[in-house]
């Protein structure tokens, strides 16, 4: 499975602080079957977990818990 990151999209609230981060993404497996989805962090979450791997690796992780595959 493929995921790929569209995009990393920053809310912020009335103070100009950022409040949470909205990270869409799509994801082909060996069978060309495509889906989408997306995840929301709080701004503490994205933090620690910045570069794409670590995007990569929560899209993974969410996708898995929602499809409800282990390992």
């Amino acid at each position: 499975m493929k995921i790929n990151i569209i995009s990393v999209n920053f809310r912020y609230d009335r103070e100009n602080n950022l409040k949470d981060v909205i990270v869409p993404f799509n994801c082909v497996d060996e069978h060309f079957d495509n889906l989408s989805g997306g995840y929301t962090l709080t701004a503490e979450e994205y933090e620690g977990n910045k570069s794409n791997e670590s995007l990569t690796a929560i899209a993974e992780e969410k996708l898995r818990d929602s499809l409800g595959v282990t390992s």
